[in-house]
């Protein structure tokens, strides 16, 4: 009897082992393989507009799942790392993989690696969710609620308030500057070079959390375009990225999830990482010296920085790669697709 129950844990202990890699977003690892195969092949010179929704109830899920997993080194998760990919029906999408941070990076504002893992626990109520790959749209149709595909411009700036000049804020992209990636991402020639991106867990927490409280009522997900950083842009010029958008309910047609433009979301993740920050100097600062160099030979060599302060790419050189991800082929160790 005694070895009938060492066989039993055994083969209990070895089926929780076996269990399929998973992404966050319910592909298989062997799966998203093939799409980012297929992405390279062929998804990779069709600038087709995409944006990705996921509702709120699997965001949650997600985030709960990850609260709840150990990782090596025993610190958990630490964020999420979004992939390019094309899925089985030739459309491009996104892969979510989620990350454990390991070794010290200088080069990055979050001051880590990130690596990729895929062993959740798949009996988990994330897997069993409806859903789960996200609502994925390969067209430029705002009528879904996908606003950064509506020309704006300066005329219907809901977040106006957000200053770069505000503490708090100047991590924020605006709506104006979201529209734009998006449409750089369509019009621009040759192929998406960027393989993913890195964004902090505890911005995305806090993001989601912070609209469920103000919005619990309307509050519908977050939708995740394809975008590409502008030519201007300090520290990403010309380089494909994502733009990440929370949504609400449409109060005319609550089925339609509208973006919502707000600068106040996570605020205080972002007034905490500029306290950790408020004394580093870029001169000692190896990731800010680089791009603060960078910054000044562009003002040598092209007049149309020259309207841009130092101070402000400074603001900016202490938030960037948190709100604005971590971009590869530029930061790349830890990635495995």
């Amino acid at each position: 009897m005694k070895k009938l129950f060492v066989i039993a844990l055994l083969l209990a202990n070895l089926a929780a082992h076996s269990q399929p890699l998973r992404c966050l977003n319910g592909y298989s690892k062997s799966d998203a393989l093939a799409m980012r195969m297929k992405f390279l092949s062929t998804g990779k010179s069709v600038r087709t507009p995409t944006s990705v929704w996921f509702d709120k109830d699997i965001i949650g899920k997600m985030l709960d799942l990850m609260k709840k997993e150990k990782t090596p080194g025993g610190n958990g998760p630490d964020g999420i790392r979004i992939y390019f990919g094309t899925n089985a029906s030739n459309y491009n999408t996104v892969i979510l993989v989620s990350t454990y941070a390991f070794g010290a990076d200088p080069t990055v504002a979050s001051g880590t690696f990130h690596q990729d893992y895929f062993d959740h626990d798949t009996t988990d109520i994330l897997f069993k969710s409806t859903g789960i790959n996200g609502e994925i749209r390969n067209d430029s149709d705002s009528t879904h609620g996908a606003r950064l595909y509506q020309a704006c411009n300066n005329g219907c700036r809901d977040d106006s308030k957000c200053s770069d000049n505000n503490s708090r804020n100047f991590h924020y992209i605006t709506r104006v500057y979201g529209e734009g990636m998006v449409t750089e991402f369509g019009v621009a020639s040759g192929n998406i070079e960027t393989n993913c991106e890195w964004f902090d867990l505890a911005l995305l927490s806090e993001i989601d959390s912070e609209m469920r409280s103000s919005h619990p009522n309307d509050y519908a997900g977050l939708r995740v375009y394809f975008g590409r950083h502008m030519k201007y842009d300090y520290f990403s010029p010309n380089k494909d990225a994502f733009v990440v958008e929370p949504t609400i309910k449409w109060s005319v047609n609550p089925a339609i999830h509208m973006d919502f433009f707000n600068c106040n979301a996570a605020s205080d993740y972002f007034d905490r990482f500029n306290k950790a920050y408020k004394n580093k100097l870029a001169i000692t600062n190896v990731y800010m010296g680089q791009f603060l160099n960078s910054f000044l030979d562009k003002q040598d060599s092209d007049e149309k920085w020259n309207s841009i302060t130092i101070s402000s790419v400074v603001k900016t050189l202490i938030a960037n790669g948190v709100e604005n991800g971590e971009i590869c082929p530029t930061h790349c160790p830890g990635t495995t697709l």
